[in-house]
């Protein structure tokens, strides 16, 4: 948490809370990155979007998905990019996104963490 809060200009977490229970009900993080091409413009990159199940279907995702969209607009991001599995690509279409290129991963070791 530290790290975001230090890269504040690079992450944009959203949160919802649900106020009678104090609980976390749903978030999304946005990531600003400054590219090289496009004369330095930024890119962003939708990540980590979760709905707890028990709020689901009440416009949370969204919600959500429009504050972040908002966000990059407000950053001058010229494109947003979201990769998401398979079964969750009609419900961000819904949102106006679309499919575009391929997504490739490469999975690496695990690097044992450092004692602290």
């Amino acid at each position: 948490f530290d790290m975001r809060v230090r890269q504040a200009d690079v992450y944009r977490c959203m949160v919802i809370e649900h106020l009678e229970s104090q609980e976390l009900a749903a978030t999304a993080t946005l990531l600003v990155e400054a590219k090289f091409i496009h004369g330095g413009a930024k890119v962003g990159h939708i990540e980590d979007v979760v709905v707890d199940t028990g709020h689901r279907g009440k416009g949370l995702a969204r919600c959500l998905m429009h504050a972040l969209a908002e966000e990059a607009s407000r950053l001058k991001c010229y494109k947003v990019i979201l990769d998401c599995k398979e079964h969750n690509v009609a419900l961000y279409e819904k949102f106006g996104y679309r499919s575009c290129d391929v997504h490739m991963r490469l999975d690496l070791p695990e690097v044992p963490k450092e004692p602290t």
